[in-house]
């Protein structure tokens, strides 16, 4: 045997108490409430800051399409604006003339149609008189020979009808208590003239 000394590991006994522990556990727990905080601080700001540019991507985005829309509709407008200008004037002389043929073309139409034909001269009557509150009729007016015409049909209308040599065949107007209803074909055919003439201008 050796005389010269060993050497060996000492143990020291480690001293805890329940103080310590609270302690230890209270820094633990405020290290990882920091953490945490301090982790979701910075998720915050970059959050923040990926929303600010998606927004900005967002915005530009729609003004950009925005800008192109304009552009689109600018072209267009300017497109239809030479078309306009080359088309227009043959156009409205074009309009101008089909819409006097129609006008005679109806007139002759109706003419033949309101010849001896009860059917129209009721029809003209009944659409006279629709929408009309009956107490409102004073009197229905016609041509003698519409008046016939109804008379020989039918009955006709709950109203007095009394004959208007001054009306055309297919002429219906209704005496009411506070005025007259003007159904006359040559009335309503100015009436069509005049609104196509104003469409037209």
């Amino acid at each position: 045997m050796s005389p010269e000394p060993a050497f060996a590991p000492v143990s020291y006994p480690v001293l805890r108490d329940a103080e310590t522990d609270a302690v230890a556990e209270r820094a633990r727990i405020r290290g990882h409430a920091e953490g945490y905080a301090t982790g979701r601080r910075a998720a915050d700001r970059e959050l923040a800051a990926e929303r600010a540019r998606l927004a900005d991507d967002a915005e530009r985005r729609e003004r950009q399409g925005r800008e192109a829309v304009a552009r689109a509709v600018a072209a267009l407008d300017a497109a239809r604006a030479r078309v306009e200008a080359l088309a227009l004037p043959a156009l409205h002389t074009v309009d101008a003339s089909l819409t006097a043929a129609a006008i005679e073309l109806a007139e002759a139409v109706l003419a033949r149609e309101l010849t001896d034909h009860p059917g129209s001269v009721r029809d003209r009557l009944r659409n006279a008189l629709t929408g009309l509150d009956a107490a409102e009729v004073v009197a229905v007016r016609l041509h003698p020979a519409d008046r016939d015409l109804v008379r020989a049909v039918d009955t006709g209308p709950a109203h007095p009808i009394a004959a208007d040599p001054a009306l055309a065949p297919g002429d219906v107007v209704v005496e009411l208590a506070d005025g007259l209803l003007d159904a006359r074909i040559d009335a309503a055919l100015r009436r069509a003239r005049a609104a196509l003439a104003e469409a037209a201008s």
